[in-house]
């Protein structure tokens, strides 16, 4: 983790995801409607979606600005190329 890096937010909202994971477990032990589950399913991966565009926003705002103001050439490309790379997975 980059100095100024803090993910506590993070944690906080991965905590909830958590807890909606652990109740569509339960929905699906309890053999609740397929309908509720798959609403209880979209929800979550909204909220891991979510959450993952935070942490690129926190990744450009802090790492990837100090790598193209502070860094070597090298440095510069690794993290462009990082961000190319993460742009193509958030897009699938």
């Amino acid at each position: 983790m980059k100095k100024g890096t803090s993910h506590k937010a993070d944690m906080v909202r991965l905590n909830k995801i958590i807890g909606q994971l652990a109740g569509i477990k339960q929905m699906i032990t309890d053999e609740r409607y397929c309908y509720d589950i798959l609403i209880q399913v979209c929800a979550t991966q909204g909220s891991l979606r979510s959450l993952g565009i935070n942490i690129l926003d926190n990744h450009l705002k802090i790492c990837v600005e100090e790598a193209i103001c502070c860094s070597n050439i090298k440095d510069k490309q690794e993290k462009i190329d990082e961000v190319r790379h993460l742009i193509k997975i958030f897009n699938k």
